[in-house]
């Protein structure tokens, strides 16, 4: 015997953007240094770099915040991350959600956190992008981006 019931999958899920996911925006595409060994990202020289990494997310699931763990020993400058999502029809582009440190040092690796993220459903009619600016001193270990969505599953029941 089949039944209706369903079982429902909601997360929380995450993607996982790595430091090597991040790539020059064009301004100055060696101003930036990956860390193999190390598992970061940091700016090099006095201006340090723009980058941009893609965001793919499934159509349909609910961002539910960006997560940004780094290490910033700079003391006279911070970092920010901005999750945008960029409308394919006309090209403007909207900041979601985004993460700075303070201006200072963290003091060691710490987790920046956004939970309240504009727009948070996923649209086919947008791509999404998270950009950021790196300078000297501030090790960037990668980004997490929450999201949660909805997935129905038949359950079958057999009757022996």
């Amino acid at each position: 015997m089949e039944s209706a019931l369903k079982a429902s999958l909601t997360g929380p899920f995450y993607l996982v953007l790595p430091p090597a996911a991040f790539t020059s925006d064009g301004n100055d595409p060696d101003g930036f240094f990956y860390s193999f060994s190390g598992g970061y990202l940091k700016g090099r020289g006095a201006i340090g770099a723009c980058l941009l990494a893609p965001v793919n997310l499934p159509v349909g699931v609910e961002i539910t915040g960006l997560e940004v763990r780094l290490n910033d020993n700079n003391a006279s400058s911070h970092a920010w991350f901005d999750l945008y999502r960029i409308n394919l029809e006309t090209g403007s582009a909207q900041v979601i959600a985004s993460v700075s440190s303070p201006t200072g040092t963290t003091g060691g690796v710490v987790p920046l956190v956004d939970s309240t993220v504009t727009y948070p459903v996923v649209s086919d009619m947008y791509a999404y992008q998270l950009c950021t600016c790196i300078w000297p001193d501030i090790y960037a270990y990668g980004a997490r981006i929450g999201y949660r969505h909805s997935s129905f599953l038949p359950l079958v029941v057999k009757d022996y």
